[in-house]
């Protein structure tokens, strides 16, 4: 029976086609009827899978090298288990397992929490998004916006469209102290960054004096600093549940804490352990610094003796560059000042219009000097 249904079904197609391309015919993907299409989308091939249902229109997406159909199957069911009467465009979760696939979350968008339609606002309100990603890369319960802006380029830079790469740890950074000139400032709120960036790049390097609150996607929060070659502070659980202190050798950071941010059942007394077996790091140096190539570097920063060397060297080899640039400049003016004070016919006169000039570029006389008392006076050559 043809009825309004197929109506809609038509007419929401169409809707689709004004901004993305869909193919006609049906495909069945397990127990759901979708249409499909690959297009270009930016510097890769995109395949489309969209289900219309009741005018709801469920979109889930895979750079065309990775897609499969096993996991768009998943997908689909697990949209379908969660229904759309929720209110809003929150991030609710089903598990997956696809043997041979490394993501094991199917993450479902209300309506309106995609991105997709967003230029067509008769679509925008009813669409379902859908994306396979892994259980330690988004923060169940947060809306839409929340979601895109920390896996977006600025926050993770997940490729949600990458259906065989390999999990990007989520990490929510709060910066307690302030680090002038450094890799990060003070916010009101966390900020999402990459777990294993933070640990590997931005912790073992923190100037001492600053702290920092790290929290994974499940609650569990670090506390950290930098106290010479170590990192200590506090983990607490979740809920505040427990507590324990933790010191470990700061290039040891994310060798201890990846299964914390991996999503992993984790015991807080082996991830706040020392590692007694890790050696005290030697020839380092705690460096500030302020120089014109380089920036400027104002709370101690632990380098090895090497990189403090070299540091100084190139302030050094920056300063007399800066010397040769400015000193043809210097003897240029002295030579007009010269060229101005000529003699007029007769015999040796004062220039007058040179008294100022001669003064402000004696020696000594600074950008500011006066052309008064000894070192204002023009003398006539004998």
């Amino acid at each position: 029976m043809h009825n309004g249904g197929e109506f809609a079904l038509n007419e929401t197609l169409e809707l689709i086609r004004r901004t993305r391309p869909v193919a006609d015919e049906v495909s069945i993907l397990g127990s759901h009827r979708v249409h499909l299409d690959v297009a270009p989308y930016g510097p890769v091939d995109v395949t489309s899978v969209y289900e219309v249902r009741a005018g709801i229109v469920t979109v889930l997406l895979a750079n065309k090298h990775s897609y499969r159909e096993d996991v768009a199957v998943a997908l689909l069911d697990a949209a379908e288990q969660v229904g759309v009467a929720w209110p809003g465009a929150a991030v609710h979760v089903r598990p997956m397992e696809v043997p041979g696939c490394p993501l094991d979350r199917a993450v479902v968008l209300g309506p309106g929490g995609h991105r997709w339609f967003a230029e067509t606002p008769e679509l925008a309100g009813r669409t379902i998004g859908i994306f396979a990603l892994h259980r330690s890369e988004f923060v169940e319960g947060e809306d839409g916006a929340a979601f895109f802006s920390a896996i977006n380029n600025r926050g993770l830079g997940v490729p949600i469209a990458e259906w065989h790469r390999a999990p990007k740890p989520r990490a929510d950074v709060r910066l307690l102290d302030d680090w002038p000139g450094g890799a990060m400032r003070r916010l009101r709120r966390p900020a999402p960054w990459s777990a294993e960036r933070l640990m590997t790049h931005y912790v073992p390097d923190l100037p001492r004096g600053v702290r920092l609150s790290v929290c994974d996607v499940r609650g569990f929060e670090l506390l950290l600093e930098r106290r010479w070659d170590r990192i200590v502070g506090t983990i607490t659980a979740p809920h505040r549940a427990a507590t324990a202190d933790v010191d470990i050798a700061r290039i040891k950071a994310w060798d201890t804490w990846r299964p914390l941010f991996l999503g992993e059942t984790v015991d807080l007394t082996t991830l706040g352990a020392a590692t007694a077996e890790t050696a005290p790091e030697t020839d380092m140096l705690e460096l500030t610094y302020s120089s014109a190539d380089r920036g400027y570097a104002s709370l101690p920063m632990l380098r090895p003796l090497d990189d403090c060397v070299a540091r100084l060297s190139a302030h050094h080899a920056h300063r007399r560059q800066l010397r040769g640039l400015h000193r043809p400049y210097r003897r240029r003016r002295q030579h007009q000042v010269r060229r101005r004070s000529t003699t007029l016919a007769g015999g040796p006169q004062p220039c007058k219009p040179s008294v100022a000039r001669t003064a402000r570029h004696s020696r000594g006389g600074g950008p500011h000097a006066k052309a008064s008392g000894a070192a204002g006076r023009h003398r006539t050559p004998p």
